[in-house]
């Protein structure tokens, strides 16, 4: 019990860390002064967060050679890490591509409010996870304290004319699907015994090697400012986004592993509606409290509450695990 609970308050952390890193970047994107795009931006969150983790995993294992266990594994569990590394790639550029166009809060309306949905129904279909009916009605009531809050986003202005609006719609979408993606795969990843440095050491090479490959060969291809050119002129704002990358992507990474190591995909997909609700806390600190999105966020809260307050491990509701309980003791 101990160790579910704190499995569940890392996803509590995941959602925290999740929002604040979404809020800079944001407020990044906003500034004049800003030269690193997406595509940049999102590799050098992912270096940060892969040194992070070769760090965490010397350290640990009081080696430096560490990519052997990819040898060392199943087909099946190579290739759940081969689409790991493509779909990493996917939700985290379509993240911070939607971000640009909009902002923070439509990106987690959207991507996380339909995320846990998704994220569920392929626990359901490729995990044969159960969710309870108590379960469902505490999404029904984080979906609907998501649709109140969708009454607060900004309508799209002069610097994000209605195509924009769409065209981050469509990245936020995309990113909703790829993150779900990830979260099932992830699952059966740690499932198969990696341990939980080397499996987000195994998930970062190749979205480390193609988003480099694309940063330092684009301006040439394509024209613009080289990315040498651009780290010494901006070295600073490097810094930012590797420092950012370092706690707002490899901490949710390390503490979503953590969790699926003792929970399931569902208490996963419950968790990550509180990312909006915590985006819209942050942006309040300078925008101000409104009534009507702090009820609604109250709503998501108690909704998640009821979700996890009947969601046992293995798929189980509590009321199952006791008769399963019950069985094996009559038998």
């Amino acid at each position: 019990m101990k160790s579910q609970t704190v499995a569940k308050l890392s996803l509590l952390g995941f959602a925290f860390l999740s929002a604040g890193r979404d809020l800079s970047a944001a407020f990044l994107f906003a500034r004049s002064d800003w030269k690193i795009e997406p595509v940049a931006f999102t590799w050098l969150l992912c270096v940060a967060s892969i040194f992070t983790f070769y760090a965490i995993a010397c350290i640990r294992t009081k080696s430096f050679y560490l990519f052997h266990d990819f040898k060392e594994c199943t087909p099946r569990t190579r290739s759940r890490l081969l689409l790991l590394n493509v779909m990493t790639l996917v939700a985290y550029l379509t993240t911070f591509l939607a971000i640009q166009k909009v902002d923070a809060y439509i990106n987690a309306i959207i991507d996380y409010g339909a995320s846990p949905v998704v994220t569920a129904a392929l626990a359901v279909l490729m995990r044969a996870e159960r969710l309870s009916g108590r379960a469902i009605g505490g999404m029904f009531m984080s979906v609907c304290g998501i649709g109140v809050l969708t009454l607060w986003l900004t309508a799209p202005g002069p610097n994000h004319p209605t195509s924009e609006l769409l065209m981050g719609v469509g990245y936020a979408f995309i990113s909703c699907v790829a993150a779900s993606l990830n979260n099932v795969w992830n699952k059966e990843v740690v499932d198969a015994g990696l341990r939980r440095e080397r499996v987000l050491l195994l998930r970062l090479p190749l979205a480390v090697a193609g988003l480099g490959a694309w940063v330092v060969l684009g301006p040439y291809i394509w024209g613009g400012a080289s990315s040498t050119h651009l780290a010494s002129e901006h070295m600073w704002q490097v810094i930012t986004v590797l420092a950012i990358g370092a706690v707002g992507m490899a901490g949710p990474l390390l503490l979503i592993v953590f969790a699926l190591e003792t929970l399931e995909v569902k208490n996963l997909a419950f968790s990550m509606f509180l990312v909006p609700v915590f985006t819209y806390a942050g942006m309040a600190t300078w925008k101000g409290v409104q009534l009507g999105p702090l009820v609604a966020g109250i709503v998501v809260v108690l909704g998640v509450l009821m979700a996890e307050s009947v969601a046992g491990k293995n798929g189980f509701s509590r009321s199952d695990e006791e008769s399963e309980l019950d069985h094996g003791a009559a038998n």
